[in-house]
């Protein structure tokens, strides 16, 4: 308790009691004075001792009927000097309820405290716990069998522009290159000479170059032969109007000039085990075209890497007959045809498109608890305007929706009732102690203010913190071994814009020390701020990031602060938003559950499981799925109920 604070605020409260008390016995004195008294100059006991008594009357006379009067200045002079002192003590009492909170001690840390810090350091690097097919194993089983590349060219339309590359030339290039790189072997054949090309090599990759494509052959084509249709149809050069369609793949032109990059969707047929959302910096070959699909496997996403948009499909998968593979792909499969490639991932990714061409089974676990098509989490950064949370908390806590309250402690402390609200509504974590950066402070400072969030989070509600959000999301090296130090085992903050599922960190002792929660779609911030956008585009622009996250099987988070939540319009969106990720089969969660959930996959998949008991619990708790593409190019999918099941999870080659 504040007793400095309290002993003052009881020596007012004394001093106000004296003061009413003296006041009310003076009124009483001057309202009790006797008007008359008896005449003294016969009284043998002095003048000041005069008793007075009553004369005799008669005792046959009737006596006098006495009356008494109301004094109305005294009962209202002792009706006021009551309800000045209640009110008094009222107007007190209420001060010192509704600023309980300011009234208790402060919660700091204690020499203890600081003396029981451990600084240490440590080496961090970036886990990725993605398990990827290598490029090297399937063209290795393609020479093993003797197969190579038929390229396939077929007829360029007259009113191509003479002044451009033509598109059949530039893909044999490319195709020729990378066969070149590889070792295999290949062979160019034209539509018309098709038949006589494939008579026994039926079983090579045919990779179907741009030109006027006829849609019937191809499809007499799919079903006994592994094809990749590359780039476009150009009949949709010759007429800008018409539409092109291959199956479930529909081509338009489109004059375009915007740089985008792939995104792949995640637990599709060719992307088993990449991570949901994963950005390949792998550009087009082509321009000005379209392809759509209902069921796409990479889709296009702005440089900018946000979530939303009419984004188009850049990378499709279909299975037909027992034999027969299709895939249509945009990019070349080299790396010098490329900007800023990470060449691991774009071998990844060719190694997905021939391994699925392969036509052998292979399994992966799903990116999200019980085949949940998307995950998403909403957090609001409680800080300025504390009291605006209580708005947001009691319109979670009646629909049960989970969030994670970001908490700066020093506002938690003068708001403590609150406080505790939340942490019964949600997940209570740590923003700071206060706003101030972190990377400006050195380490021992840095490790001191978690520290301090976290006792005093601790202290107020009685929960654990494990999570933590850097104000501004500023942050380095010493952060983040300062999380490590004070028990955060993850956290929210712009790391990698890579992938729209966390990342884990590791360091020496600890291969999944830290989790990391990105943010890749729209906050409070950009939407009100810099946009400008009203309450109902902001709404409409959230709703379609979260489709455009549930088709790709990412992480969708909506970041939110209290000093926004004034405005009824912004609370609105708040609370739409809520209800529409319900509306959907999301896996809606807190940061720690998230964040656990991630850890255990990753356990999971690199079969590092923790003892039977754990391993049990944590199996009811989340229902792991694990997904197969079956030998028709199919997806399966089974459920993970017993240990037994997660030990026999084969998921690298």
């Amino acid at each position: 308790m504040n007793w400095p604070l309290i002993g003052m605020l009881l020596l007012v409260l004394l001093i106000i009691i004296v003061i009413a008390a003296t006041t009310v016995f003076f009124i009483r004195h001057w309202a009790n004075r006797a008007t008359n008294t008896a005449n003294p100059a016969n009284s043998q006991e002095g003048y000041y001792f005069t008793r007075y008594t009553p004369p005799q009357t008669p005792a046959l006379e009737p006596q006098a009927v006495k009356t008494t009067r109301i004094n109305w200045r005294k009962l209202t002079q002792y009706t006021l000097s009551t309800f000045v002192i209640l009110g008094i003590l009222g107007l007190l009492g209420a001060a010192t309820y509704y600023n309980r909170d300011k009234l208790a001690a402060t919660i700091d840390l204690s020499e203890q405290d600081l003396q029981n810090l451990q600084i240490k350091q440590f080496q961090w690097a970036q886990t990725d716990s993605q398990i990827l097919p290598e490029l090297a194993v399937y063209i290795d089983r393609l020479k093993a069998k003797n197969l190579g590349l038929i390229l396939i060219n077929t007829p360029s339309p007259e009113t191509w522009p003479r002044h451009e590359i033509q598109p059949a030339r530039q893909a044999t290039d490319e195709w020729l290159r990378f066969a070149a790189q590889h070792k295999l072997e290949t062979e160019a054949c034209d539509w018309e000479q098709l038949q006589q090309c494939r008579e026994s090599k039926e079983d090579w990759i045919h990779i179907l170059l741009p030109g006027l494509w006829d849609a019937s052959g191809i499809h007499q084509l799919m079903p006994d032969t592994r094809l990749i249709a590359y780039g476009p149809p150009l009949q949709i050069y010759q007429d800008k109007t018409r539409t092109f369609k291959l199956g479930d793949l529909s081509f338009r032109h489109k004059l375009t000039t915007s740089d985008f990059r792939l995104s792949l969707v995640g637990d599709r047929e060719l992307t088993l085990g990449f991570d949901a959302g994963m950005i390949i910096a792998a550009d087009p070959a082509f321009r000005h075209y379209r392809a759509d699909s209902a069921r796409p496997q990479g889709k296009s996403i702005n440089t900018a890497r946000l979530a939303g948009g009419n984004s188009s499909t850049r990378l499709y998968a279909e299975a037909s007959g027992q034999q027969g593979r299709f895939v249509w792909m945009d990019f070349p499969p080299n790396d010098e045809d490329h900007d800023d490639i990470v060449p691991y991932y774009l071998h990844s990714v060719l190694a997905a498109i021939f391994r699925y061409l392969d036509g052998q089974p292979y399994s992966a676990l799903a990116n999200w608890p019980e085949g949940k098509h998307f995950a998403a989490l909403m957090e609001e950064d409680t800080e300025d305007g504390y009291d605006n949370a209580y708005k947001v908390a009691s319109y979670f806590q009646e629909n049960n929706y989970p969030i994670t309250w970001y908490a700066l402690s020093n506002e938690a402390q003068e708001h403590r009732e609150l406080t505790r609200l939340l942490a019964a509504t949600g997940e209570i974590a740590c923003h700071g102690d206060t706003h101030m950066d972190f990377p400006r402070q050195n380490l021992q400072t840095q490790y001191q203010r978690i520290a301090r969030c976290r006792k005093v989070m601790q202290e107020i509600t009685g929960r654990t913190v494990l999570a933590f959000r850097p104000p501004r999301e500023e942050h380095n090296g010493d952060t983040f071994d300062a999380m490590t130090g004070n028990g955060i085992r993850h956290f929210i903050a712009e790391v990698s814009g890579d992938r729209f599922t966390p990342i884990a960190y590791s360091n020496e002792h600890d291969d999944l020390a830290l989790i990391s929660i990105p943010r890749m779609n729209s906050d409070d911030y950009l939407l009100w701020n810099e946009l400008e956008l009203t309450d109902k585009a902001s709404t409409e622009q959230l709703k379609q990031e979260v489709d455009w996250i549930k088709g790709i099987g990412g992480l969708f988070m909506f970041s939110f602060h209290t000093q926004y939540m004034n405005d009824y319009q912004h609370l609105q969106t708040v609370k739409s938003l809520a209800d529409y990720i319900a509306a959907n089969d999301a896996f809606f969660a807190t940061t720690s559950e998230i964040a656990d959930w991630w850890r255990f996959r990753t356990q999971l998949k690199h079969n590092k499981h923790t003892d039977e008991t754990q391993l049990a619990q944590r199996l009811n708790q989340f229902h792991p799925v694990l997904l197969t593409v079956d030998e028709n190019g199919k997806l399966q999918q089974k459920i993970i109920k017993t240990s037994r099941d997660a030990y026999l999870i084969k998921t690298k080659e």
